[in-house]
């Protein structure tokens, strides 16, 4: 983590500027013993914050296996984590994605606390295009 910029507004829990790095498995469905298909490596850094929510910016690189289909997609966009959903761009890619667009779709499902934090589970639907 990096400290934030500005120190957290009364409610909220993130200062502006505060950083987060993170790691985490890709599951076929929300179940965490479902098929693997891939991790997701990024930052996350929050960009505005106020008592009602937390915005962050968001850079993933997600790495993708499916047994079919191998390589990475790049996406960045902007998230408020919330039970609305949030979009991000696919910048690019590498291996079975090179040169893909498009976007992907996000929704918030759960949060389970953990002894270490916290278990997210978020579903993200992906319309990936191929410039060949």
């Amino acid at each position: 983590m990096v400290p934030p910029a500005r120190a957290a507004v009364n409610g909220t829990n993130d200062g502006f500027g505060g950083e987060l790095v993170y790691e985490f498995t890709m599951t076929e469905d929300k179940n965490p013993q479902s098929k693997v298909m891939g991790y997701v490596r990024g930052t996350a850094i929050s960009v505005n914050n106020s008592a009602a929510s937390t915005t962050f910016f968001v850079q993933n690189v997600i790495h993708y296996d499916d047994g079919n289909v191998r390589g990475t997609l790049s996406e960045q966009g902007e998230a408020m984590f919330s039970t609305d959903p949030w979009e991000y761009a696919i910048t690019g890619g590498t291996g079975g994605f090179r040169n893909a667009y498009g976007f992907n779709v996000g929704r918030f499902i759960s949060s389970t606390p953990t002894p270490n934090g916290s278990h997210i589970v978020t579903y993200y639907e992906a319309s990936v295009l191929l410039n060949r």
